[in-house]
């Protein structure tokens, strides 16, 4: 397998469980995350905070991937 394909495979997987983890604690656990401590609250914000920075990235990275694809099949 190709290193490329690799890492792209690993990111896929990685993304995957970064938005389960969101909608996990979002759609599921959210009250049971209020009544929980401010340390362990913290937590979960922070790696909540983190899956929705990381999903950002790999939107603006796949819709500039496909601008300059674009861009480059538009020349002769």
């Amino acid at each position: 397998m190709n290193q490329n394909k690799v890492l792209s495979t690993l990111v896929k997987i990685f993304s995957v469980i970064v938005l389960c983890y969101i909608l996990f604690f979002d759609l599921f656990f959210y009250k049971w995350v209020e009544q929980q401590p401010k340390e362990t609250v913290r937590l979960i914000q922070l790696g909540h905070g983190f899956a929705m920075l990381w999903i950002s990235i790999l939107c603006f990275y796949g819709l500039y991937s496909r601008y300059t694809k674009k861009e480059v099949s538009v020349q002769p």
